[in-house]
């Protein structure tokens, strides 16, 4: 699918549309939208939303990679509907024609986003992801679910991390500065990879549960339930996975409100461990920005992106002096 292919607003010709196309295999009972608009649309992904049809209003249609395509949907329909948490109704999903992408109908979430200056959403956030954590609270990571606990880490972010800096390092394209901020990185990776049993042993004395990974405001919205109370609506699970839960509670917001809500279920955590909790979020959360910033060092143009990589060093660098580990 090229990308700009389909005009901002379509209103003729909606059943030809291949996004249309998929919502009527989705849900074949379903009549097609009388207005489509175009949010997003490139080569390997694409999102619309659809209007007129009837009580749901508005459907956002999103097509992408099959593999996290078909995660989600397993998310919306195994795991999410039993949680006491507010969500997304799942629509449906179904394959693309091309055998490569999937499409999944949402319910629009609106355009209120999250905002974390805003004087109640932070208190409101940390108390969804409270409800959320607790809910899915377990020893052992779900049938299904993705396994991200500080191994996955160490092995798949951490590690393929420290590998593409060391590409960098002998990439052309960079300049003798630009070297030096690579192998500065990669020398505070090595530190953080010497304290790992440390950082691993107190996840493991922490609560487990399912977290969504990326409760960026950016995958946030708020609307408003029927009785018009605020109710947060988290997407883009993509990076949702079972483990100790930091990567959320690092963008709690209110910490003090997450603690209040989760002290009836862990009274054994306390004030100190989730401001560790909260650091040791914030050390996945940068690398998990190393890891998918890391092929640009394998690239003739590597140098364009070295302002992302000094933003990732500066995080790392607060981080680990937060931690005493620097």
């Amino acid at each position: 699918m090229a990308r700009n292919w389909t005009p901002k607003v379509v209103r003729d010709g909606l059943r030809d549309h291949p996004a249309v196309q998929a919502w009527l295999r989705a849900v074949p009972d379903a009549a097609p939208p009388k207005k489509m608009r175009r949010l997003r649309e490139r080569n390997k992904t694409a999102t619309y939303r659809f209007y007129g049809l009837g009580a749901s209003e508005t459907v956002i249609a999103k097509r992408s990679s099959a593999e996290p395509a078909r995660y989600e949907q397993f998310l919306y329909e195994q795991i999410f509907p039993s949680l006491p948490v507010s969500q997304l109704q799942f629509h449906g999903g179904v394959a693309d024609a091309d055998g490569v992408h999937y499409w999944i109908f949402l319910e629009d979430a609106g355009r209120d986003k999250y905002k974390p200056q805003h004087p109640q959403y932070p208190r409101l956030g940390a108390e969804w992801l409270a409800r959320f954590h607790v809910s899915t609270q377990g020893t052992e990571c779900p049938a299904g679910v993705a396994d991200f606990g500080p191994q996955y880490y160490l092995q798949e972010q951490l590690h393929p991390a420290r590998a593409d800096l060391a590409v960098g390092l002998k990439n052309p394209a960079l300049d003798k500065e630009q070297r030096r901020l690579v192998a500065e990185v990669d020398t505070m990776l090595a530190g953080l990879e010497n304290h790992w049993d440390e950082l691993t042993g107190f996840c493991q004395r922490m609560p487990h549960s399912l977290f969504h990974g990326d409760f960026a405001a950016k995958n946030v919205r708020v609307g408003q339930d029927t009785a018009g109370q605020a109710r947060l609506l988290p997407f883009d699970w993509e990076t949702a996975g079972f483990g100790v839960p930091a990567a959320d509670i690092a963008l709690a917001g209110d910490l003090q409100a997450y603690a209040n809500a989760v002290r009836p279920a862990w009274p054994q955590v306390g004030p100190a461990d989730l401001e560790q909790l909260a650091r040791v979020g914030r050390v996945f959360r940068v690398l998990a920005s190393l890891h998918w910033f890391g092929q640009q060092l394998h690239a003739a143009w590597a140098h364009r992106g070295m302002r992302n990589l000094e933003i990732y060093r500066q995080r790392l660098a607060t981080v680990l002096a937060e931690l005493g580990w620097r």
